[in-house]
């Protein structure tokens, strides 16, 4: 059992349906491991990839801000 992916579906649940919304975090999970359903976009993914992880000399994204589409990010 993965714990961290079973805490999706929660997150997911604690949202709802509700719009905008925005979810930011130190997720330590690579962007491609992110599940937080359809309405949700990558909001670093149009800047370049970022690298958060480990701290001194970051070569991996682990922390992640996502936003459904009502929201556009301006920077990251």
């Amino acid at each position: 059992m993965d714990c961290r992916r079973d805490q999706y579906p929660a997150l997911r649940g604690l949202i709802g349906d509700r719009s905008p919304a925005i979810a930011c975090g130190d997720f330590n999970a690579f962007p491609f491991e992110v599940d937080l359903g359809p309405r949700f976009h990558d909001g670093w993914a149009r800047w370049a990839p970022g690298a958060t992880f480990p701290a001194r000399l970051p070569a991996a994204r682990i922390d992640q801000c996502w936003a459904t589409s009502e929201l556009r990010v301006s920077a990251a």
